[in-house]
């Protein structure tokens, strides 16, 4: 059995073990970059503010952000962008939390 001393006490460690189970009806969700997580939230409060997709392209190409394959941003790109992200918001909704199992166990 490993311990600590701190002081004069003996302190036993523990580990916390947790099983779980997260349901959903939808396919798995796919791994962002940060920086591109960082492009669609941009992209998606603007939208929310009520600009056009021109606005945002225009803004978005000001701010300097760059999309992942082509040299600058479009209308037409920002508005698929915008619905492909709206899309992944409402499917995180759906994944919620069956099971829980927790378990304590002393080293």
């Amino acid at each position: 059995m490993r311990s600590m001393w701190l002081s004069t006490e003996k302190v036993d460690l523990l580990t916390l073990q947790y099983t779980l189970t997260v349901v959903s009806r939808c396919t798995a969700m796919p791994y962002l970059d940060p920086k591109r997580v960082e492009v669609l939230e941009t992209a998606y409060r603007l939208s929310l503010s009520g600009m056009s997709t021109r606005n945002i392209t225009e803004e978005m190409n000001r701010l300097g952000y760059k999309p992942q394959s082509v040299e600058r941003f479009y209308p037409k790109l920002v508005w698929m962008m915008l619905k492909k992200y709206r899309y992944r918001i409402a499917r995180s909704g759906n994944y919620h939390i069956e099971n829980i199992t927790e378990k304590v166990l002393f080293s």
